[in-house]
């Protein structure tokens, strides 16, 4: 779930959605009016929301309601929160590894690593091939 809500988060229109639904439960036709983007796509947000768990819908009548659930985004931003506190007490096993090996060991092993051939050049494209074209089938062609 909690990759569904950071995606949700992704969105500016999306995060100003959370915003607007943090006064209060407002409907479909009222959100929309506070956004300069299409009705379809305002729905299309909802249900991103929706499908993350940080807005529940409830249909009255013809209307459709929508309010913000805290609880779910709290609870994920709290999770993360817990996850970078331990990251931060305990450095990664990868880190320890570096910080235990000595200097001369590295150097030992850079010593022994076979040599490395330095990579080709890229072609450049030249200045006269048409736009849209690629360099390989335009020489392919036989150029201008």
């Amino acid at each position: 779930m909690d990759q569904r809500v950071f995606e949700a988060l992704a969105s500016q229109v999306r995060r100003q959605m959370l915003v607007e639904l943090a006064a209060g439960e407002l409907n479909a036709g009222d959100i929309a009016a506070r956004f300069e983007i299409s009705k379809p796509a305002i729905s299309q947000h909802l249900t991103v929301l929706e499908s993350a768990g940080l807005v529940v819908r409830r249909k009255k009548g013809q209307y459709v309601f929508y309010s913000l659930v805290g609880e779910t985004l709290s609870g994920v931003l709290q999770g993360l929160l817990d996850q970078t506190r331990t990251r931060e007490a305990a450095p990664a096993p990868a880190l320890q590894a570096v910080a235990a090996e000595s200097i001369p060991e590295r150097e030992t092993l850079r010593r022994n690593l076979p040599p490395q051939e330095p990579a080709a050049p890229p072609i450049p494209a030249k200045p006269s091939v048409p736009a849209g074209y690629r360099w390989e089938a335009w020489r392919a062609r036989g150029g201008p």
